[in-house]
């Protein structure tokens, strides 16, 4: 076992890209600089050789491990004394994985489910990249996020992916073709897991906020960290009508009055009101986020977020279908930093 702190590549083979919504990564210390992992599985719990062939299922630190349409080869915990050597000499994931070939050979791929889901995640694997060599495909509900292909069979070759609106599920893949059953087998260790943040905050009471156009009242949450310092909030804004933009707004204090010109209630301030509304800030709906930790709040002058200050939030709207004053307020979520 090593630490994940000491996880190295050769420069030569750090080649990192923005996928199509996340990031695909081949340098540790991309994760690193996210600070410590939720969890790391280094497999060395593993005292005997469980399968994950389907439909067997294995229990890991970060979530379970199975492998569909196997051929009871590898696809399991492979624990001292170790059955492949392709690896780095400790217990760890035994894989194999072969491209579909229809009408000859089943496609053989390795289903990760984490846990809970994940906003970033990496792993060290040994002679991926040798036969078919691997891809990893990330997805969140079902739907598919990002495939990242690996393109060296260094041992070990560092495989991560990043991405702040997280997923729950990887499915490993062959991504060449060799004619018949020969595929790629592979070992997997030390696994680090960046679970995503939790809720955080508490909505204002005192400010209910009126259904728009679209039948329902627009919603704000916030996930994240509390702790000052650690930048980690992001506002989650969601129920305001489709294709109407919005921004957020914010201030020390809660409110709850109706001005002129306005369909809704403003639950922030009501003086010293940051608006969110400068390049990249103003979204649309029927949901976005804006991640607005480890920056001062445009207030004017702007404020920093400070340990021991409350702060609420809350995203005003367009709703020209809803007529009147074509525009409404959500509710708002307050946080009191630490």
């Amino acid at each position: 076992m090593k630490k994940f702190a000491a996880l190295l590549v050769p420069l030569s083979l750090i080649i990192d890209f923005v996928a199509a919504q996340g990031t695909c990564v081949t340098d540790p210390a991309l994760l690193q600089a996210l600070g410590s992992p939720t969890v790391v599985e280094d497999f060395d719990g593993f005292t005997s050789d469980p399968s994950f062939e389907a439909p067997s299922v294995v229990p890991t630190q970060f979530g379970a491990m199975t492998a569909f349409g196997g051929t009871g080869f590898r696809n399991l915990i492979d624990a001292p004394p170790l059955d492949f050597v392709d690896n780095n000499g400790t217990a760890n994931a035994s894989c194999f994985t072969n491209r579909e070939e229809p009408g000859i050979v089943d496609a053989t791929y390795v289903h990760v489910i984490l846990d809970p889901p994940a906003r970033a995640w990496g792993a060290d694997v040994y002679a991926a990249c040798g036969f078919e060599c691997i891809e990893l495909h990330y997805f969140r509900a079902g739907a598919l996020l990002d495939t990242c292909a690996l393109a060296s069979n260094a041992s070990p070759t560092f495989v991560g992916y990043i991405n702040d609106e997280c997923f729950d599920t990887i499915e490993i893949r062959a991504q060449g073709l060799i004619a018949g059953p020969l595929g790629q087998g592979f070992g997997l260790d030390d696994v680090a897991v960046y679970s995503c943040p939790g809720p955080i905050g508490m909505p204002n009471a005192m400010c209910t906020p009126i259904a728009n156009s679209t039948g329902f009242p627009g919603t704000v949450s916030a996930i994240g960290s509390e702790v000052a310092d650690q930048a980690l909030v992001t506002i989650l804004v969601g129920d305001v009508p489709a294709g109407q933009f919005g921004y957020l707004i914010a201030a020390r204090t809660p409110a709850n009055f109706m001005p002129a010109g306005s369909n809704g209630f403003v639950c922030v301030g009501p003086g010293g009101i940051g608006r969110y509304n400068g390049p990249g800030q103003v979204q649309q709906g029927p949901a976005f986020q804006l991640a607005v930790g480890g920056q001062a709040v445009p207030t004017n002058p702007a404020m920093p977020i400070l340990a021991g200050d409350t702060w609420y939030w809350q995203c005003w709207h367009r709703d020209t279908p809803a007529g009147g004053q074509q525009n409404n307020l959500t509710g708002a979520v307050g946080i009191t930093f630490q």
